[in-house]
């Protein structure tokens, strides 16, 4: 009895001890780390959103107006107001506030009046109130009358939002894209904006959250994907590491990402 005794009280000893173990977790991968360090706390894209939209040319307003009017039901309202001169622009972004700003780049000071390039001078109205800003043309970046704006805004941690061979019209989708994925970045503190552009803010983990990375990556190769029918791939891997931009396409661009070809 005493044998079967002590020989129980080692088998209950030892199986106290086994459980009593730390348990081995198998380390999270990159991504996954990445994901939940953005997502802590939750951050929700919803209400309204009020947006300024710089365009002189008649045609590429009826094209902007079209996109906006095919985004169908989204936990995002967007209020548009358009300006189409420099003296319109600046008068808007003084009498009224803004959440962001699509512009142009070559439109006139006033009406009546040749374009120039005042496309630069309503980007930095914009950064000294700290808005956001996307400015899209209807060229190529690296084009010799569009090279001082490019080199302007890389300077300001940005990229022109361009026009590839394929695209008819303007990037007015990536335009849309690229300025919500800013507007909610600055709302979660992934990034700060101020005269001097955009800057890391305290919730950006990786380069890919920034707005130059998503302009320059995604935004200026949308024409590519889709040609190549790797939109939505694309998308995809862009979401593992920038679990935000899946939030904004959802809200922002619901019904207007064109399928793949």
């Amino acid at each position: 009895m005493n044998i079967l005794k002590k020989w129980f009280g080692k088998k209950e000893e030892t199986f106290s001890q086994e459980v009593s173990r730390e348990p081995i977790v198998a380390p999270l991968l990159v991504h996954e780390e990445i994901k939940i360090a953005q997502e802590a706390p939750s951050y929700n894209v919803e209400g309204v959103r009020n947006l300024l939209v710089v365009e002189d040319n008649l045609d590429y307003l009826a094209q902007v107006k079209d996109l906006f009017s095919k985004r169908t039901t989204s936990p995002i309202l967007l209020n548009v107001q358009y300006a189409s001169t420099l003296e319109e622009s600046l008068e808007a972004l003084e009498t009224h506030d803004f959440d962001g700003v699509m512009c142009d780049l070559f439109f006139p000071k006033r009406k009546g009046l040749e374009e120039e390039l005042n496309g630069c001078t309503v980007a930095q109205q914009a950064f000294d109130k700290g808005l956001p800003l996307v400015l899209v043309t209807s060229t190529y970046h690296h084009d010799g009358k569009t090279e001082p704006a490019s080199n302007w805004a890389r300077q300001r941690h940005a990229d022109l939002i361009d026009t590839g061979t394929t695209s008819i019209g303007k990037n007015f989708l990536g335009g849309l894209l690229a300025l919500g994925y800013i507007i909610e970045a600055k709302k979660s503190k992934i990034v700060t904006i101020d005269s001097k552009g955009y800057t890391k803010g305290p919730r950006q983990r990786t380069y890919g959250q920034s707005p130059k990375s998503v302009i320059t990556c995604l935004v200026n190769n949308m024409d590519y994907f889709l040609k190549e029918g790797e939109l939505q791939e694309e998308l995809n891997r862009s979401y593992k590491e920038n679990s935000l931009l899946e939030k904004v396409v959802n809200t922002y661009c619901t019904g207007i990402i064109p399928g793949e070809k």
